[in-house]
């Protein structure tokens, strides 16, 4: 997977520990030396390739940068060869890339050297230079200690960032009408835009649903959810599940969650099972829901309860919207 530096990537020792990001995952580095950065902020960051590193507060930076994908900066000191500068930079590896529980090398200094094999070399992120990805801008400010307690800062600062909560909605045809909810994140300085079209998939626009298009805004310090109503056409006719996609573009003062662009829109049938409908009260399955006065739903199925006021649920329940 690239990560010259990790055991697992073909480093030597004694120099290449696992990094940081698979020592959290083998438990080798509890949670509690990691923070996560939610907001702008500056972290002291310890190296976490030495005996007693343990003994430091924190020792990875975990960093969101859409959807499941984040970046984990780490600290090293052992790769002291003049070809490297992870002992002058920090380290960044990236969880979410692949498929699998690796992570992956992120090259600080991209198209610094050649062959691409060389350029990862120096890969870490020096005191002084700003890298951005995705909205993201990482700047190492300062370092220092010694003697096993050497450190790097670590400023993270957030451009707001615009996405679909969800990406996957499902509407009962007889609704008429589908929401679809987007959010800002990290950062609520200035206003922000993004646009919204709908797009056929299975379902045909103007016979199943009507196509939508338009624009979606914050002013400045608004972070609060926004809705997208998408009006839904209900036929006589038994069509099983049609599906068409809303889709979010062009953002203006903001950067744009590729992984939660956009969101595949469902259509079902008047009484279909909700394949998202999962109440943690519920130990068994739903076969069937019907919409009643005043927002309650009537459910029918093999309903097992967990604990509490729904320890007596057989075969029926009925909820309320509250």
């Amino acid at each position: 997977y690239g990560d010259i530096f990790d055991r697992m990537g073909s480093g030597s020792a004694p120099e290449a520990h696992f990094s940081h990001f698979a020592k959290n995952r083998l438990q080798w580095m509890p949670d509690s030396k990691v923070a996560e950065a939610t907001t702008d902020g500056t972290f002291r960051i310890y190296r976490f390739d030495h005996f007693d590193a343990l003994a430091n507060p924190t020792l990875a930076l975990k960093v969101p940068m859409g959807g499941d994908l984040h970046y984990w900066v780490g600290y090293r000191q052992l790769y002291t060869s003049s070809s490297y500068n992870l002992s002058t930079g920090a380290y960044l590896v990236a969880e979410g890339l692949s498929q699998g529980a690796e992570s992956n090398l992120i090259d600080a200094t991209p198209g610094s050297g050649s062959p691409e094999s060389a350029d990862r070399r120096d890969s870490g992120l020096e005191v002084g230079m700003p890298f951005v990805d995705s909205g993201v801008t990482f700047t190492a400010t300062n370092r220092g200690g010694s003697d096993g307690n050497e450190w790097i800062d670590i400023a993270i600062t957030f451009a707001p960032r615009v996405g679909l909560a969800t990406t996957e909605v499902e509407v009962d045809e007889q609704a008429g009408t589908a929401w679809v909810t987007l959010h800002r994140q990290f950062s609520g300085s200035g206003p922000v835009s993004v646009e919204y079209s709908t797009g056929d998939v299975s379902a045909t626009a103007g016979s199943d649903y009507y196509s939508t298009r338009g624009t979606v805004t914050w002013a400045d310090g608004d972070s609060s959810d926004k809705r997208v109503a998408i009006p839904i056409r209900p036929d006589s006719s038994a069509e099983g599940w049609e599906e068409f996609a809303l889709t979010l573009s062009n953002p203006a003062g903001a950067v744009l969650d590729a992984n939660a662009s956009t969101a595949a829109v469902f259509i079902l049938d008047p009484g279909s099972v909700y394949e998202t409908f999962d109440p943690n009260f519920f130990n068994n399955s739903v076969n069937s829901i019907v919409p009643l006065d005043e927002g309650r739903v009537l459910i029918g199925g093999t309903i097992g309860a967990g604990s509490g006021a729904f320890s007596s649920i057989s075969n029926l329940a009925r909820l309320h919207p509250d």
